[in-house]
């Protein structure tokens, strides 16, 4: 969702999830691709075809 331009609320609410919640999971996949920012999470996603 963020790759669409999306807002960590927009998503939350999108989902019913809090913010909080959203930001947490995004540090997590962030840690798991070894990425700097959420714009270099999306990079590696893409080059790695899990978009």
């Amino acid at each position: 969702m963020y790759s669409e331009g999306l807002e960590t609320e927009e998503i939350a609410h999108s989902l019913s999830l809090s913010k909080f919640t959203i930001g947490t999971y995004a540090k997590r996949a962030m840690a798991k691709l070894h990425a700097r920012n959420r714009i270099h999470a999306i990079i590696l996603c893409e080059k790695r075809g899990l978009l």
